[in-house]
């Protein structure tokens, strides 16, 4: 795997980055030609970004890789990831076709929620959600599996028996119920609203209007003010979702008008988001403006001056908590890669 790895990432350094018995990084222009997405040059801490990252694919984790690889993929339409992600589409196919074996067996099913809740975490975000999902093991199963269908389908077509399965045991779980339950809305917020666009775009439920209306009764109408740091930032990631999920996770435009409510919001209440958040969420702030098409908004540039002072001097991206690596703090660069990017194209797929 290792071999893989690097082999793909020679292949995109050597498009990027050029080679002078050690690796530097020269500019942007090649990159931007191969990529028409660019409507301009992006910034000096995106093209920091990227050149860190590619530079590292093989110390990140299998996931974090791909979610790096996807991301730079679907603003650049760069073939250079796309062996990364067929890899990537192939292990989701392999973990789906595992899953689909342990659907009969309520034990199996509950073992597996069991040890994923077991995971690190000791934040009091994780805490609080790890508590609250300990009564609704079949709901973090059924999540899962609704996930892994909706990642891989929109990556590669399923064996058709295994797509019937796991279809079958999705449109008889009571999604709705779950995620109009105040109590996931305020503690679960963006898997919620994931949930939501997940079903929509597999064509197993369609709730998205209520699910609106709800989350505005019951997340938006609490004053901020009165509303403790992981309820705030549950509320302005599940905000930044509705729109995330509603382009695919970047691979087409939403509309501004739809998602005004938003918009808005953001751009009455920047100054407390950044006061009040983090990186991630602040880069995922400034991505909606992109993927409502206004590029050129006020809240984006304020998001991007944000960015550029958390960067890092040393190692030129943004770092999570001291003592943290590349792969902790993923994440939040792919992020912050897009709301730097200047992207104003998005590219679907890749599908294998």
């Amino acid at each position: 795997m290792r071999k893989f790895i690097m082999n793909v990432l020679r292949k995109i350094l050597n498009r990027i980055i050029p080679w002078r018995g050690h690796v530097f990084f020269a500019g942007w222009v090649a990159c931007a030609a191969l990529a028409p997405g660019y409507a301009a040059e992006p910034s000096d801490f995106a093209i920091s970004i990227r050149r860190v990252y590619d530079a590292h694919l093989a110390e990140l984790s299998p996931v974090r890789r791909a979610h790096w690889a996807l991301r730079v993929y679907r603003i650049t339409g760069d073939a250079a990831y796309l062996p990364l992600l067929e890899d990537y589409a192939s292990g989701l196919q392999q973990r789906l076709a595992e899953s689909v074996l342990r659907l009969s067996n309520a034990d199996a099913r509950r073992q597996i929620v069991l040890e994923l809740l077991q995971r690190p975490g000791k934040t009091q975000k994780n805490l609080r959600r790890r508590q609250l999902l300990q009564g609704r093991l079949e709901f973090v199963y059924a999540h899962r599996l609704l996930f892994m269908l909706y990642q891989v389908s929109s990556l590669r077509e399923l064996p058709q028996d295994m797509e019937k399965k796991v279809r079958d045991y999705l449109k008889q779980f009571p999604f709705r119920r779950m995620v109009l339950d105040s109590a996931i809305l305020r503690e679960h917020t963006s898997e919620a609203v994931n949930t939501v666009f997940y079903l929509k775009a597999l064509g197993l439920d369609d709730f998205e209007t209520e699910f609106t209306r709800t989350f505005q009764a019951v997340v938006m109408a609490a004053p901020d003010s009165e509303t403790d740091p992981v309820l705030y930032e549950n509320k302005i990631y599940g905000l930044t979702h509705f729109m995330i999920a509603a382009s695919d996770y970047y691979q087409h435009p939403v509309s501004a008008k739809k998602f005004g409510w938003i918009l808005e919001y953001f751009e009455k209440n920047f100054e407390t988001i950044a006061r009040r958040t983090k990186c991630d969420v602040v880069a995922e702030v400034g991505v909606c403006f992109l993927l409502a098409k206004r590029p050129h908004d006020p809240v984006l540039l304020r998001a991007r001056q944000y960015l550029e002072s958390h960067r890092d001097p040393v190692t030129g991206v943004l770092t999570a908590k001291p003592g943290t690596n590349l792969n902790s703090a993923e994440h939040r660069n792919a992020l912050a890669f897009l709301a730097l990017s200047g992207a104003e194209q998005f590219y679907p797929g890749p599908k294998f």
